[in-house]
């Protein structure tokens, strides 16, 4: 059908012509968005412990301090 072609409906019992109503688009479904996966909890980081070199080194360095003090 082109776009200024008119539809004609006639009533099945009687044959009269019954108007019809232009459907609207607005009446489309709405799409629902999925929930999202809950994201599993992310670990506390624990505190990094210094390696043998760096504690050496900050003994060293407190020795240090404590001959100047």
């Amino acid at each position: 059908m082109a776009k200024g072609d008119h539809v004609h409906l006639t009533c099945h019992t009687c044959g009269a012509p019954v108007e019809a109503e232009p459907t609207e688009k607005t009446a489309k479904a709405k799409k629902v968005k999925p929930p999202k996966p809950e994201s599993p909890k992310k670990a506390k980081k624990k505190k990094r412990k210094n390696g043998l070199f760096a504690r050496a080194i900050e003994e060293l360095w407190d020795e240090v301090e404590d001959f100047f003090d």
